[in-house]
């Protein structure tokens, strides 16, 4: 596994962009709670906060705009010594990656879909190894409308890695992984453990945690991975507007 494992320096770039991403989320969180009645839609935005975040100190990654819908975030090329392609990298939320990935096999989020094709050659070469499982893996995933697109980055790019935060009940980060997903089984594969890397980084306080610690999003709002950001904020707040 220690052949997969990136750099300390990307690791720490990596939970860096995260932790300064969700300080600077948090202030927002407690400006604008000062100033609108309901305020709980923005906590869509975090990632925006994070992406931004970890591109104001890419220094050694070249940063681009990806699309999944109608929604837009950015994916980390990073430079691999070991090898001519770079690696890709995106970052995700526990709850959204997920339900995006984690599950049904023939449920996946397109875009996942298609990153997840250039690990293909890791797995089946055997070059690493993954837990036992019970669920039944079948050989190849049908074709998508992302064909193209897909070989395109399997040629560009060595392997795609998630970086995926997770919040505790208090909504501080609890966790940061770092996951290789599986095209064929759906899974994650964790390569390592980066929440050691919080401790180099500023502190989340108590009063910083304040403003978001009632947020309280439905799980059933990150099952559809063909959500559309906007329309989930709106309905987030149509749902408090009742209440």
């Amino acid at each position: 596994m220690d052949n997969l494992k990136l750099t300390e320096d990307v690791n720490q770039f990596i939970v860096n962009g995260i932790v300064n991403g969700y300080k600077e989320y948090l202030a927002m969180r407690k400006r604008e709670n000062a100033r609108l009645v309901i305020s709980t839609g923005l906590s869509w935005a975090k990632g925006n906060y994070i992406d931004t975040a970890l591109n104001n100190i890419a220094e050694n990654a070249d940063v681009k705009f990806e699309m999944a819908g109608g929604w837009k975030f950015l994916s980390y090329s990073l430079k691999n010594d070991e090898f001519e392609n770079p690696d890709l990298l995106i970052v995700r939320n526990a709850r959204t990656a997920n339900q995006q990935f984690h599950g049904n096999i023939d449920d996946i989020a397109d875009y996942l879909r298609e990153d997840a094709a250039i690990n293909n050659h890791l797995f089946s070469k055997n070059e690493i190894v993954t837990k036992n499982s019970n669920r039944s893996v079948q050989l190849e995933l049908p074709l998508i409308d992302g064909e193209e697109k897909s070989k395109s980055k399997v040629e560009k790019y060595n392997r795609f890695y998630i970086a995926i935060y997770e919040l505790d009940k208090n909504q501080n980060i609890k966790s940061i992984r770092l996951e290789l997903p599986n095209q064929k089984s759906a899974e994650f594969l964790e390569v390592e453990d980066l929440t050691k890397y919080i401790q180099n980084t500023a502190t989340i306080t108590e009063d910083e945690l304040e403003p978001v610690r009632n947020d309280n999003i439905p799980a059933a709002q990150y099952d559809n991975h063909k959500f559309n950001i906007t329309e989930i904020a709106q309905q987030q707040q149509e749902n408090n507007d009742r209440n």
